[in-house]
């Protein structure tokens, strides 16, 4: 009698153990302001802003894009390129995958071009 009982007592003392672990595996480690941040001030929001601001050199990102032009949904699914403090290059294409447009942003120009029309299109921003 006494071996089942240290054998159950065993196998509850480990069984606590896991489920106070899994308990303690689901706390979030993030603290979360519960004052409004009139509180705190416009200096403190861009201060936190900052300091979980990504940092890169080129990054480059998928989209979808959804536009509703005289009752006319069309769907478009991008790739945007960036490279820091540069230009911004988009391409744009269709649900079949043919790019139709791409777009570069840079300083002090914008140029796009449109495969499906033929059309280029640059503009100057001085």
């Amino acid at each position: 009698m006494n071996k089942t009982f240290s054998f159950i007592s065993g196998k509850i003392a480990i069984l606590s153990l896991l489920t106070l672990l899994v308990l303690a595996s689901c706390v979030s480690k993030r603290k979360l302001i519960k004052q409004p941040l009139k509180e705190y001030g416009e200096e403190f929001l861009i201060e936190k802003m900052q300091g979980s601001q990504a940092e890169f050199e080129y990054l480059s990102a998928r989209c979808n894009i959804s536009l509703l032009s005289n009752k006319v949904r069309t769907e478009l699914k991008g790739q945007i390129r960036m490279h820091y403090d540069s230009i911004i290059w988009i391409s744009l294409s269709p649900a079949l995958g043919i790019e139709v447009a791409r777009l570069m942003v840079g300083y002090d120009s914008m140029r796009f071009l449109s495969f499906s029309s033929s059309l280029l299109r640059s503009c100057c921003c001085a």
